[in-house]
């Protein structure tokens, strides 16, 4: 084309000049194969027009193509690409090639250097700035397209000479083309604003230069008329012609347009020409060149004449030119290779380094419309399929930039565990009040010092990518702020989940000979892996926090906000396993593609938890075991029989310390999943005992029909009931027990959630409550309750007993059975004043008192209260039955004081009924419908409940 003429006019530019041509003959030549294969002349004329100083072609998108390997199964072809691809030839075109690039960045550094490259620089020395620029495209691009070539070479031709292959796959090599690419980029852009400047004011340069010419001119006709006036003799004479002389040049000057200015051969030009050179003859006046004033506003209104001449034959194909030299379409999926040389460039040197990156991307950005282009020449001009393009083509460059730039925040976040490090384990906190002689201890000026350093080295990084601005690319744009942003938020999310998966990891408590022993261990080892998680966590969130000033990023917010995604995906990922339709990760809402989440394999210690989630959740099951502790109500606690604090409340700030309150957020769905998948079995098992003991459970509910009357011979009936169903009773122990612990966890959170909330955000708490009623009131429910929840869990609100987990159709039977397991087990409990609590008569009883309690209580929620009535019917009915007669009441109405002689399984179930009621939200009174309230008083008067 004529522009690439226009652009390389040089001869030994030719084979770039035509490297377009080149492409679509490589392609053509296929379609006439008996020219590769056998016509030797036409070959030879091809290479030494296209290919007289290269063998790599680059066709459209980037593909490079090797013509030495490609060729190589066609004689004429490969005969005539070999003579430009043989060792010696290939030797003497790097060695060229390598000392005009060394020549190019000389020259680039001299004119970037600070001040020379000036708008007047730019317009006087016009071509030789676009021949710099020429030859450093040239050098790039026969570096870049044979810098894989040596590899087909070495296929092609096995003589290839060994300092050739390893000149041009050298590392070193590598750097300086990449040093020259920075370089051409930023002078470049440089001169391409430079360029636009002076485009847009043109019009304004050429006023004002031409006012201040008539401006000169008229100040030197002044000085003529002032002489004449105080002049005597015949010179008066030659006065008044220099002063008419100057009078008609300024006219002269002032009547020159710029509109005509832009044609060379144009009267403006000529006008101006000769201006300047009536002037360089005026100066040879003696009069004027014995005048050092008059001959300085001479050389200055010339000078400005000269301003103005360039500024007129200034046109965009200057500007053209300039972007047809620089492009590098070539180079597309090529410039990938250098990504790691870029990283390691900015790593080592980010001062100089990232303030280059801009231009080079800019640079790279024309590229975009290549295909483009080649789209609408094929299809026409088609909306959507270029937009579909340019799209595509746009989002590969953006991640491009991406990938380079990434090894900033990488940088910058190495840097921030650095800092995190000494200020976690060498800085010491410094207390509110200290002794003069303690301040040199508390000083620590060498560890501050390293901090200096850190923050310095992080504001070098900082601020290079504060100066590149946003890069345009096509219709889109990169923010390298947003990018550093987004980069700092993908290192914390990975660093954060590695200390996650590596630290909550929990050893199993081995069995030892005392008791006791094993379970206090497991205690010691748990609270010490969350100690060193909260540890770790802090010190991470104070460094982002310390440093936040200089990333432009919240520190704690982002901290925060990072760790709440990662916790709610993986308590999402851990809850697959009791739903029916699983998340995959990819699909999850709290999964992002610029700061993903890593996944992790399950640890062999606990194998059967997804990640951290479920080992944490496990490791609180383990520490609650109700077949070991015992759990106390008024302390919040679980215990060992002994009295030894085993779980409670401490361990759960801890881990609300560690995690926030997401995490114990987290581990709540957990528990509630856990709770439904242990409901949904036990309906299920249940299911198949009404199958095979139907008519067993059908006598048992007969026998105790109606409740307020007692069984013909209770103590058979019922002895005969436990047994009969014996075998129906581990299902329902199991539950029970699982989904007793488990609530009672649900509700020691909650109670610490409270707590956090009552102390530390009170204004929450109540905003959150009236937004609760306020969804409740409003038409949008279920936009407004989603919201209510999410706050309202965070805060510890609502009764983990009042929570329904699941609907199922009714249960035939299950009041009956439930009654006869608690009448069943009672005997294997006893009541301990100091828990306040039904504990296990022997230590291998698989059953404590509260779990059982708000186990039945949990499960009889899923049904119609009238289970629950019917329970308790049923449980009043044993206790009536087993006590015998009522006492009797004195004629005021008043009870007789006297206590009643009862079994202790009798208390037992007492005690349970009562605990029942008064944890469910049936109250007392329930009780009192089936038990009268004077019998409960004389039990509770030696047995308290």
């Amino acid at each position: 084309p004529q522009s690439d003429a226009v652009s390389f006019p040089d001869f030994e530019h030719r084979s770039t000049r035509l490297a377009k041509q080149a492409s679509l003959l490589y392609t053509i030549l296929y379609l006439q194969l008996d020219i590769l294969r056998s016509d030797e002349m036409k070959m030879r004329a091809i290479v030494d027009r296209f290919f007289s100083d290269n063998w790599m072609v680059a066709i459209d998108s980037g593909l490079i193509i090797d013509l030495s390997k490609k060729w190589s199964n066609f004689g004429a072809a490969r005969a005539a690409i070999g003579n430009v691809a043989s060792s010696s030839m290939a030797k003497d075109l790097y060695a060229f090639n390598h000392h005009s690039m060394k020549q190019c960045t000389v020259q680039l550094h001299g004119y970037l250097t600070h001040g020379n490259l000036t708008d007047e620089l730019i317009l006087k020395n016009k071509s030789q700035i676009l021949d710099c620029a020429r030859r450093s495209n040239v050098a790039l691009r026969w570096s870049i397209l044979h810098r894989n070539s040596s590899a087909a070479k070495r296929e092609a031709s096995p003589r290839a000479s060994v300092d050739v292959v390893s000149a041009l796959d050298g590392p070193a090599m590598d750097v300086e083309v990449l040093q020259l690419l920075l370089l051409t980029a930023h002078f470049e852009d440089k001169v391409r604003q430079s360029l636009s400047r002076i485009l847009d004011t043109r019009e304004d340069i050429w006023v004002a230069s031409r006012s201040e010419v008539v401006t000169k001119l008229s100040q030197v006709s002044s000085f003529f008329r002032k002489n004449e006036k105080g002049a005597e003799g015949d010179d008066s004479s030659n006065d008044e012609n220099l002063i008419k002389w100057f009078e008609d040049m300024g006219l002269e000057v002032e009547s020159l347009s710029l509109e005509d200015a832009a044609d060379a051969v144009s009267s403006t030009f000529t006008k101006a020409q000769f201006c300047i050179e009536a002037l360089q003859e005026m100066a040879q006046y003696e009069i004027i060149d014995s005048s050092l004033h008059l001959k300085t506003t001479l050389v200055d209104a010339q000078n400005l004449l000269h301003h103005m001449v360039r500024v007129g034959t200034f046109t965009p194909n200057t500007l053209l030119a300039l972007n047809n030299i620089s492009e590098m379409t070539y180079a597309e999926d090529a410039i990938k290779v250098y990504s790691p040389i870029f990283q390691e460039k900015i790593t080592k040197d980010p001062a100089s380094t990232v303030s280059l990156l801009r231009s080079l991307f800019l640079k790279l950005s024309h590229c975009l419309e290549a295909p483009v282009h080649r789209l609408v020449q094929w299809k026409g001009n088609s909306y959507a399929d270029t937009q579909q393009v340019r799209f595509y083509h746009e989002n590969s460059f953006a991640s491009l930039i991406s990938s380079i730039l990434q090894v900033i925040p990488s940088s910058v976040f190495n840097l921030v565990l650095s800092i995190a490090d000494v200020k976690g384990r060498m800085i010491e906190p410094v207390p509110a009040k200290i002794e003069t002689s303690s301040l040199a201890k508390y000083a620590q000026s060498d560890q501050r010092y390293q901090l200096s350093l850190l923050e310095y080295e992080i504001s070098v990084f900082t601020e290079g990518v504060t100066r590149m601005q946003v890069i345009p690319i096509g219709g889109t744009e990169v923010n390298p702020t947003a990018l550093l942003h987004i980069g700092l938020k993908k290192e914390l999310v990975k660093h954060i989940s590695v200390i996650l998966h590596h630290t909550l990891r929990f050893q199993q408590p081995m069995r030892s000979g005392k008791k006791g022993s094993a379970i206090m261990e497991f205690k010691k080892s748990s609270a010490d892996a969350v100690s060193l998680l909260t540890h770790r966590l802090d010190s991470l969130r104070q460094a982002l926090e310390y440093v936040q000033d200089y990333t432009g990023l919240a520190g704690s917010v982002t901290f925060q906000e990072e760790l709440g995604r990662i916790i709610a995906f993986n308590v999402e990922q851990e809850s697959n396993k009791y739903k029916h339709k699983r998340i995959h990760h990819s699909e999850s809402v709290f999964q992002c593609s610029q700061a993903p989440i890593p996944r992790f394999a399950p640890t062999e210690q606990e194998s059967l938890y997804e990640n951290f989630m479920g080992r944490t959740m496990s490791a609180l099951l383990k520490l609650t075991e109700p077949q070991k502790t015992i759990y106390s109500l008024d302390s919040n606690g679980w215990f060992l029989p002994d009295g030894r604090d085993v779980a409670g409340g401490r361990i759960i700030a801890m881990l609300r310390e560690a995690m926030g309150t997401q995490g114990l957020v987290g581990i709540d769905k957990l528990l509630s999943y856990r709770i439904l998948n242990e409901l949904q079995r036990f309906v299920k098992s249940y299911r198949a005992v009404v199958k095979s003991h139907g008519v067993l459970l059908e006598q048992l509910r007969d026998g105790m029909f109606p409740e307020w009357k007692m069984p013909a011979d209770p103590h058979q009936f019922y002895e005969t009931a436990t047994k009969k169903t014996a075998k129906l009773m581990s299902p329902i122990l199991i539950c029970l027990r699982r989904v007793g612990q488990a609530q009672l966890l649900r509700r020691a959170i909650r109670r610490e959630l409270q707590i956090k909330a009552e102390v530390d955000a009170k204004r929450f708490k109540h905003a959150t409550n009236a937004l609760s009623l306020a969804s409740l009131a409003s038409a949008g429910v279920e936009e407004g309750l989603e919201v209510a929840v999410e706050s309202l869990a965070a805060i510890g609100e609502g009764d983990p007993l009042a929570t329904e987990f699941l609907r199922t159709d009714p249960l035939e039977g299950l009041p009956v059975l439930l009654a006869v397991f608690v009448i069943a087990h009672a005997r294997e409990l006893t009541y301990d004043a100091d828990f306040g609590s039904l504990v296990r008569l022997k230590e291998e009883y698989a059953i404590d008192g509260w779990p059982f309690v708000f186990g039945m209580a949990t499960l009889l929620r899923q049904f119609h209260p009238s289970y629950s009535h019917s329970a308790l019917a049923y449980i009043g009915q044993y206790i009536r039955s087993q006590i015998g007669s009522q006492p009797p009441q004195s004629s005021t109405g008043k009870k007789v004081e006297e206590n009643v002689d009862v079994t202790p399984e009798v208390k037992n179930v007492l005690v349970f009924a009562h605990q029942f009621c008064s944890v469910s939200s049936y109250g007392a009174v329930a009780l009192y419908e089936h038990i009268p309230q004077y019998l409960t008083d004389m039990i509770g008067g030696s047995f308290k409940v």
